[in-house]
């Protein structure tokens, strides 16, 4: 005999192919005499709330999956961001910085030529008044 008592009628069940081990009352002895143990049997291993249970468990251990994906990639795209946002300041102070360096290669420019014009003037100057005083 079994410790286990039948789910049915509270007798002593824990041979289910034994009639002696329930009560004459008993829903297994009346289906066990109707199908002969075989849907009995199958229908005592049948659990659908259990099945049900597993199938929810299921379905929330993926969706646990999947938003634990959701989160890896949010976290990579924020990283990403920060990075493309660090690298666009970067890129506008150089930026900037070349519009100064520009800025000042044009005044250095134009402060040559006024000096090599200065230069020009003073030397046609020079050489005309040289040139003057040779035809005195």
């Amino acid at each position: 005999m079994s410790d286990e008592l039948c789910p049915f009628c509270g007798g002593e069940g824990g041979n289910i192919n034994d009639e002696k081990c329930h009560k004459p009352s008993c829903y297994f002895v009346k289906q066990n005499s109707i199908d002969v143990g075989y849907g009995l049997i199958k229908e005592w291993n049948t659990r659908p709330i259990e099945d049900a249970l597993r199938k929810q468990l299921m379905v929330l251990h993926y969706r646990d999956e999947r938003d634990n994906v959701y989160y890896e990639l949010s976290t990579e795209l924020h990283v990403w961001k920060a990075s493309h946002d660090n690298l666009v300041r970067q890129l506008s102070v150089t930026s900037d910085s070349l519009e100064i360096a520009t800025e000042g290669l044009v005044d250095i420019y134009n402060q040559y030529e006024h000096i090599n014009n200065g230069y020009a003037q003073g030397a046609a100057k020079m050489a005309s008044e040289t040139l003057r005083r040779l035809e005195e």
